[in-house]
């Protein structure tokens, strides 16, 4: 089979002439696709139950966290987590029920451990690309061990630099492929998966992460106003120079305060 890795997304009239190219005149079996046009966009590309698509859902760059990670709030009869879930979360329980000819699949990064973890839980029957193994520094135990499906499938690893570029590709292609199935038939397969951490916890402690990225907490010797010492200064007011995270530190504020009822408010 032939995976073209394109990522096409664009409007239907177009995304028709694309997969029409894709898979009449290139004659490959399966495409990446980009989620961001919506369903009418994917469409074209899910027609044929022989042909196949993988949909952009969290990928393997270190800049996927900028958008795919955002948390989005949504109804509560779609969602998985009972008050948000990251994007990527949200395009995976998507890709499901759009997944109704079983053609179906998610690009998940075989770099980051917990991600595919969370979109297997989501996902439990669909197929992942998982790019990042070999050049990119992915683990590949790891990520077979969160990204299987129960039944030791579910995951196709495209390596390129790793077998091109070694001394021997053809002896590298067989030593991946005997990894691969080592972990594949591993007896605890069967066990149940790492746990992964409550969706909320993950956006806060990438926003705790951020938040001392930008200066605004410090460790270190510090004399404060009262004239006490203390090994952490923390000044909030830099936030207002990172206007994505001020609106990432309000919005975690309105998760707390949210849940708490007030008898008056003072200002």
């Amino acid at each position: 089979p032939i995976i073209l890795d394109a990522k096409r997304g664009d409007i239907a009239s177009s995304a028709q002439a694309y997969a029409e190219a894709i898979f009449g005149k290139l004659g490959v079996n399966a495409v990446t696709i980009n989620p961001y046009l919506g369903y009418d966009a994917l469409s074209p590309f899910l027609q044929n139950e022989d042909q196949g698509a993988f949909l952009l859902c969290k990928t393997s760059n270190p800049g996927s966290k900028d958008l795919q990670d955002l948390p989005v709030r949504i109804s509560s009869s779609q969602m998985v987590d009972p008050q948000f879930q990251t994007l990527y979360e949200y395009i995976a329980a998507k890709a499901v029920g759009w997944n109704v000819k079983d053609n179906l699949g998610l690009v998940v990064g075989a770099t980051q451990i917990d991600p595919l973890n969370r979109v297997r839980n989501i996902a439990p029957n669909l197929w992942f690309l998982a790019p990042g193994i070999g050049a990119q520094g992915g683990n590949l135990e790891l990520a077979m061990e969160a990204g299987l499906r129960a039944d030791g499938f579910g995951m196709v690893f495209p390596i390129s630099r790793g077998i091109s570029s070694a001394p021997d590709p053809r002896q590298a292609a067989i030593s991946l492929n005997d990894r691969i199935n080592r972990v594949r038939n591993k007896p605890e397969r069967s066990h149940p998966r790492i746990q992964s951490t409550h969706p909320a916890e993950h956006v806060e402690k990438q926003l705790a992460v951020d938040i001392l990225k930008s200066g605004c907490v410090k460790f270190g010797e510090f004399t404060l106003k009262s004239g006490l010492s203390s090994p952490i200064y923390i000044d909030l007011r830099r936030i207002t120079g990172f206007p994505d995270l001020l609106q990432r530190v309000g919005n975690a504020f309105t998760r707390v305060l949210e849940e708490l009822e007030f008898d008056h408010l003072a200002g």
